[in-house]
């Protein structure tokens, strides 16, 4: 029975060929768009979770008191100074570590490379769980010590081992290498921030960046950087809220009273908000923004569909009439019309899929992001929205050309 519902919809979309091209078009913008848009939101939600302790992962950031008129809410950073008070007084957030990115001069034998390193405390692998080509978790205990990725270790080092292997700091501080990690995913804060250029490919101990006029360890209230972030591990007994409250403490306890106008507090985030902090702050919810609109795309090109299989219905009466004649029932009708209206939408699906398959390569490139279609994960999802979206859209005009004929 199913096959001849095929048939007749095969049939009838090839004998109107311009009102199921003009059908097939809008579903195919609006599912495109649809896709697209849950596809760019999922990725942008789901940035860091490989990190096996994601979900106890929290940084901590400041927010601006109105006099600050900056334009934006808050920032993802805190003073440097913060992370040291937090270890000797939140005994319970002790696994903490500062993160701070700039580029150096980097020499090796006679070759100079401008690079972008994160100067970290030690406890910075021991919240995130690299993948260790070469070392292990320890690497950063010895302050001269130098974590790199694997790419970063071939570009510099090339082939082979680069555990033991040294480089010179603005022709001053001589680094080695004590672990070699796997490339991160593009899907981390660490690879696509919009507060800091660069990737995560080299990282040294915080203390490398001590001068003689200033100790970066101990951290200091008088600068805050965009994109400098201060990461703590917390329990698992320990809620986002019972660590709020504690910041709110340190705040009023050691906070410098001079610039209490400028920063009202501080703020913490979960490492999966990392990534999209910056639209917060300047009161945006982007991303929430892409998905609503997504899906009202998709809504307008579904009432466009009804519309015009409604216009259409008309012309069928003749049609449902002679089947009814000849002992269709009135169930029998309602589901050949939302068989052709699915595989309508279904075609138009996979066109979209076709599209997307093209474009998502350009769009990765021209903004750095490495947005993919598993279908191993999505098959289900993107059937589920063929047949949904094909039956909302045919409903009420199969309804109605059979209620009436």
């Amino acid at each position: 029975m199913f096959r001849n519902y095929l048939l007749i919809a095969i049939r009838h979309i090839f004998k109107n060929k311009l009102y199921s091209a003009i059908n097939i078009l809008g579903l195919i913008v609006g599912l495109t768009v649809y896709l697209f848009g849950s596809l760019l939101t999922e990725y942008e939600l789901t940035h860091d979770t490989f990190f096996e302790k994601s979900e106890r992962i929290f940084s901590v950031g400041s927010v601006f008191g109105p006099e600050a008129k900056l334009g934006i809410l808050s920032i993802d950073s805190a003073n440097s100074a913060l992370g040291p008070i937090i270890k000797a007084e939140v005994p319970e957030l002790a696994t903490l570590s500062r993160s701070i990115r700039r580029q150096f001069l980097l020499s090796i034998d006679d070759n100079d490379y401008y690079q972008f390193m994160e100067f970290v405390d030690s406890d910075f692998t021991r919240i995130f769980d690299f993948t260790y080509i070469e070392g292990n978790e320890t690497a950063l205990d010895d302050r001269t010590g130098l974590l790199i990725t694997q790419s970063a270790a071939y570009k510099y080092f090339g082939k082979g081992p680069a555990l033991g292997k040294s480089l010179t700091l603005d022709h001053d501080k001589v680094l080695s290498v004590t672990g070699v990690i796997a490339d991160l995913p593009m899907n981390t804060h660490f690879n696509s921030s919009l507060a800091q250029p660069g990737k995560l490919e080299m990282v040294a101990h915080i203390s490398v960046l001590t001068t003689e006029n200033r100790n970066e360890e101990e951290g200091n209230w008088s600068s805050l950087n965009l994109g400098d972030l201060t990461y703590f591990l917390a329990p698992d007994n320990v809620s986002q809220d019972w660590i709020q409250t504690k910041m709110d403490g340190l705040y009023e306890s050691h906070f410098p009273s001079k610039d209490d106008n400028f920063v009202s507090g501080f703020k913490v985030r979960p490492l999966i908000e990392a990534n999209t902090f910056l639209w917060s702050a300047i009161g945006m919810p982007i991303v929430e923004s892409v998905h609503i609109l997504a899906i009202l795309v998709l809504v307008v090109a579904i009432v466009n569909y009804t519309n015009l299989a409604t216009a259409q219905s008309l012309r069928r009466t003749r049609e449902v009439g002679l089947r009814k004649t000849m002992g269709a029932d009135r169930s029998q009708l309602l589901t050949q019309f939302l068989v052709e209206s699915v595989l309508i939408t279904t075609i138009a699906m996979i066109i979209s899929i076709a599209i997307l398959e093209f474009a998502l390569p350009l769009f990765n490139g021209a903004v750095g992001k490495d947005l993919t279609i598993d279908y191993g994960e999505t098959i289900l999802w993107i059937l589920t929205t063929a047949i949904v979206v094909g039956l909302v859209a045919g409903a009420y005009p199969a309804y109605l050309i059979t209620k009436t004929s």
